[in-house]
C-alpha cells in the first residue's frame, strides 16, 4: 500500500511540475519547483509544497498559484493516468 501511495505522490508531483512550468506560461513560474506532495490515505486530498529559486518570489508565486488553483486542478485531472474501475457484473470466472 505504501508503494502505491508513493507512486501516486510522485505522479502528482511530476504532472504539477509540468503544469506550473510549461502550461501556466507565467514568468513567475519559470524557476518554480514542486518539492513534495503528500496524499491522504484515501487519496482525496493532496498537500503540495512549492518553492522558487529566487526567495523574493516565493510569496508572489504562492498567491499566483492559489488564484489559479481551479485551473491547475482541472489540468491535473486531465493529465493523470489513474483510473478507478468499478465492476458491476460478475466476472466470467464466477458465472461457471
Amino acid at each position: 500500500m505504501a508503494d502505491k501511495k508513493k507512486r501516486v505522490q510522485n505522479l502528482i508531483a511530476r504532472n504539477l511540475s509540468d503544469i506550473i512550468i510549461y502550461d501556466l506560461k507565467s514568468e513567475l513560474c519559470q524557476l518554480a519547483s514542486v518539492n513534495e506532495v503528500r496524499v491522504t490515505n484515501d487519496y482525496s486530498h493532496a498537500k503540495v509544497y512549492v518553492t522558487h529559486l529566487d526567495r523574493e518570489r516565493i510569496e508572489p508565486l504562492l498567491k499566483f498559484l492559489n488564484s489559479r488553483k481551479g485551473q491547475i486542478r482541472s489540468m491535473l485531472s486531465s493529465k493523470m493516468d489513474i483510473y478507478c474501475l468499478l465492476y458491476t457484473s460478475p466476472s466470467p470466472r464466477d458465472t461457471r
